[in-house]
């Protein structure tokens, strides 16, 4: 099975976050890996709320689902790099990152697409 690192990183959009992570489960029936939702220092409840909300969802059994704190907002690429690393740390086999905003949502085998178009390229 192919693994894959899922990174949303939020900032202050935390419901917005945990529906993006969902729609991603949903696009990986076929892989395996991680999906690691990012609080980019937000200076609001978004950590707590990300992590009720994750707590809350019937996640795949699959994938591992995780909400982390950056500890600092280094701009987007900062925390995604954050995202990255920390994903491959609970990942190591993962062959692909995927980087999906928060405000975006995964249409139904668009990762399917995607995966196979990198294989084959």
């Amino acid at each position: 099975m192919t693994n894959i690192v899922v990174v949303v990183l939020n900032y202050k959009t935390p419901d917005l976050a945990v529906l993006a992570a969902q729609s991603a489960a949903a696009a990986m029936t076929n892989f395996g890996g991680s999906i690691v939702l990012i609080d980019n220092d937000s200076p609001d409840d978004s950590f707590q709320r990300m992590t009720e909300l994750t707590r809350a969802t019937n996640w795949p059994s699959h994938l591992d689902v995780q909400v982390l704190q950056s500890g600092r907002n280094g701009g987007f690429g900062a925390g995604n790099n954050f995202g990255i690393r920390s994903g491959l740390e609970i990942c190591p086999t993962a062959e692909f990152v995927y980087i999906l905003n928060p405000d975006a949502q995964v249409e139904p085998g668009a990762i399917t697409v995607l995966v196979n178009y990198l294989q084959s390229n």
